[in-house]
């Protein structure tokens, strides 16, 4: 199954290394508190820049990645990923982000999207293949995934109302970006029993 190069995901920090960036270096009280849109963006268009420097530049790729560099990325995407007023609870607000970086920067992008609708209502949920195969899509043309889960009854290692960065699957099993973290996901189970459901979006070059 498709796996991005995770040496790009790591960023030098006090104690180590952080896996992806982590919204708690934003500085400002409120980015803190609601920024995990702007940081799962944070980390799809860093692992851009790093992996493919001729086209994407957005922060450093030749040189060692460090919180401050990260926090400047994570900056840059604030305005096009700005929670409303229930947070960034949409894949579709998401998407709008990744258009309004696309017309900023010229990069030649799109978002490509897949909603996960809440239980009890009349739109259909997408399969479990039709999910995962949504994913490997994305890993596959070189972009990690943006994964919102809004309620999280099979994840207790994952805020709910919450986006991570997805960067790898295997046998249904996703990798995650998460806070400066490196966690792991069973996503079918979340399918199955998310009550307010979520969605996916990752970033397709054309």
């Amino acid at each position: 199954m498709p796996t991005l190069d995770e040496k790009l995901f790591q960023i030098k920090t006090s104690e180590g290394a952080a896996y992806g960036c982590n919204q708690e270096w934003y500085r400002e009280f409120w980015r803190k508190k609601s920024g995990c849109g702007a940081t799962a963006a944070a980390d799809i268009f860093m692992y851009l820049s790093r992996s493919m420097p001729n086209r994407f530049s957005l922060c450093p790729c030749d040189t060692e990645l460090t919180v401050e560099s990260a926090i400047l990325v994570m900056d840059e995407m604030w305005p096009h990923f700005t929670p409303r007023a229930m947070g960034l609870n949409r894949p579709e607000y998401f998407a709008e982000g990744v258009e309004k970086v696309n017309a900023l920067f010229g990069l030649n992008i799109r978002p490509r999207m897949l909603s996960v609708p809440r239980s009890g209502t009349k739109a259909a949920r997408p399969t479990s293949e039709e999910f995962l195969k949504f994913v490997s899509g994305g890993l596959a043309g070189g972009s990690p995934v943006a994964f919102l889960n809004l309620s999280n009854e099979t994840l207790p290692d994952v805020s709910a109302w919450h986006w991570v960065a997805i960067t790898a699957l295997e046998d249904g099993i996703a990798t995650l970006s998460d806070e400066g973290e490196k966690k792991t996901a069973a996503l079918v189970p979340w399918l199955e029993r998310t009550k307010k459901g979520g969605g996916l979006v990752f970033v397709e070059l054309f």
